[in-house]
């Protein structure tokens, strides 16, 4: 490998398993923007590949490295808009600059989802530790208040009292109902319709309500997954529906970092605490619920909470079906 004197290498410690799919050896990639902790990297299709230092967020399309110089790729010098010529083990700054070796980075692939799932019981008591961890998170700017207001106020000073100003979570709350209330009755079109209400809506490099729409897409379409039973056949079908409608209105509402978050959901694909999370719910006990619920809401600013709201919202709606469906056979 020639370098040169001021080259800065980032080594890859592990690159998840769509990177190569994304990343083609005969086309330039371009960086799309860079951050302290994350570099998105642009390879003309609707997932961005992301460079990440922190290892225990890797998911399919990004890619966790280090350099021993550089605690973060501000200080490195990278920038948005440099072109990056791909080869299957280098990326590397057209001109120089950086390049990060792929040579010895091992693949990643999502952890196998479990064989056996927890008791409706054990599931519930999964959920009420998922929200409570949830409520821990010290910002409010985002979609934790959706959970917690109207258990902490009451619904007729939620519902009734004037929020001045209405925080993101109020302003998105009407939709989110009745996106919810259209999923549980089955109906695509205004489920659709009230998701693509608040795309683009709250803070972030992806805001808050497209953090929370790729918690519950994913949810939903792995969810489906861990708890499909033959009685609702027709389910899957109408997840994926529903996804997609969810990535097409996304593509002319909100941000290409958006754009790509929802892509992956809609795959039933996410960063690896928010799948640990979901296996955790199904399969696993109170602290193992508590440890990766944590994980997950310390992801950016208020990203992984976000996201752990949607989940919550996601796999509420399919254990409520199961519920649902043993209230009628004891009936």
């Amino acid at each position: 490998m020639s370098e040169r004197k001021d080259r800065i290498i980032f080594k890859a410690e592990t690159s998840g398993y769509r990177v190569k799919e994304i990343l083609k050896p005969e086309e330039k990639a371009v960086v799309e923007n860079v951050f302290q902790h994350a570099v998105y990297l642009n390879g003309g299709v609707d997932t961005l590949v992301k460079l990440i230092t922190d290892k225990d967020y890797v998911g399919p399309a990004s890619i966790a490295v280090f350099n021993e110089g550089h605690t973060d790729f501000k200080s490195a010098g990278i920038r948005e808009g440099t072109e990056i010529a791909v080869t299957p083990d280098l990326l590397r700054a057209v001109g120089g600059g950086f390049s990060v070796d792929l040579s010895e980075a091992e693949t990643w692939n999502a952890p196998p989802a479990p064989l056996e799932r927890c008791g409706l019981e054990e599931m519930n008591l999964n959920m009420r530790v998922l929200r409570d961890v949830i409520y821990t998170h010290p910002s409010r700017e985002g979609l934790v208040p959706l959970l917690e207001s109207v258990e902490l106020l009451g619904p007729m000073q939620v519902f009734l009292r004037a929020q001045t100003p209405p925080s993101i979570s109020e302003r998105a709350r009407p939709y989110i109902e009745r996106l919810m209330w259209a999923l549980f009755s089955g109906d695509l079109k205004p489920a659709a319709e009230n998701a693509g209400q608040i795309l683009g809506l709250g803070p972030g490099l992806t805001p808050s309500c497209d953090d929370f729409l790729a918690g519950l897409i994913f949810s939903l379409k792995s969810g489906i997954n861990l708890l499909f039973n033959e009685n609702d056949a027709a389910l899957p079908g109408f997840i994926d529906k529903f996804s997609g409608e969810i990535v097409k209105s996304a593509k002319s509402k909100t941000t290409i970092y958006s754009v790509s978050y929802l892509t992956e959901a809609a795959r039933g694909e996410a960063p690896a605490p928010a799948i640990s999370l979901l296996y955790a719910i199904v399969s696993k006990g109170p602290d193992d619920v508590a440890a990766v619920s944590r994980k997950l809401i310390q992801m950016g600013e208020t990203s992984g909470s976000d996201t752990a709201v949607g989940i919550y919202y996601g796999m509420r709606f399919l254990i409520s079906r199961i519920e649902l469906e043993e209230l009628n056979e004891t009936a």
